[in-house]
């Protein structure tokens, strides 16, 4: 089950762990895009800023961009997986390369 987790620490998390490359701020949430070496796997909302905590429905949906089940999105926010480890468990997903924006695999 998903805890409870304030928007900035989820923002915190996602930026220091998984380092999204080309992150879009032409939006009200911006947006990141992750890397395996140069094979994209995935895009993820980056919350605001705020110490609202945020709600469980938006979380299992960055929880799934992240390709993390919830117990491991539990530890990637309160500091228990490192970046390290959180690019360990998309490789050992063997996580395919998508297209991204500019049509890359």
């Amino acid at each position: 089950m998903l805890r409870d987790f304030r928007e900035k620490d989820i923002r915190k998390a996602i930026i220091d762990k998984a380092k999204p490359r080309k992150i879009s701020k032409n939006s009200p949430h911006w947006k990141g895009k992750i890397y395996v070496g140069e094979v994209f796997v995935a895009k993820v909302k980056i919350p605001n800023d705020h110490p609202r905590i945020m709600r469980s429905s938006k979380l299992r949906f960055i929880a799934r961009d992240l390709q993390l089940t919830e117990d491991q999105f539990n530890a990637f926010v309160e500091c228990r997986l490192s970046g390290t480890e959180y690019y360990g468990i998309l490789n050992a997903k063997g996580t395919q390369g998508k297209p991204d924006s500019e049509g890359r695999a």
